[in-house]
């Protein structure tokens, strides 16, 4: 089996994100989007690798645990969208909240100690 990289490189340095969008990719990729698509774990994880690493069930749980990811049948997973999308959703929510009140707070309060 030959070792293919994931066709959008992902330029995030966080590796569990890296992982997490290379499953993603791998699912979409594959076409198990929906519960009558699903395929088991190593048709679509078969030869994708992140960083040279092949991908393993290891790297599909942390999103089979969120509800990213989920079984249709004994051992055929699929990609549930709509719960990655409104995780992206929430993830994006909390970065804005971050910019937009403790990053002033924190200019502000170096700006009085001076």
């Amino acid at each position: 089996m030959s070792t293919v990289t994931p066709s959008r490189p992902d330029p995030h340095p966080d590796p569990e994100l890296a992982r997490t969008r290379a499953v993603t990719r791998a699912f979409e990729d594959a076409g198990a989007v929906s519960p009558a698509a699903a395929h088991p774990l190593d048709q679509v994880l078969g030869g994708v690798a992140l960083d040279g690493v092949a991908l393993d069930a290891a790297a599909v749980l942390p999103l089979v645990a969120r509800g990213g990811v989920r079984e249709a049948s004994p051992g055929r997973y699929y990609l549930h969208a709509d719960a990655e999308h409104a995780r992206r959703r929430r993830l994006v929510r909390l970065a804005l909240l971050v910019a937009v009140f403790v990053l002033p707070a924190l200019l502000a309060l170096s700006l009085v100690r001076g």
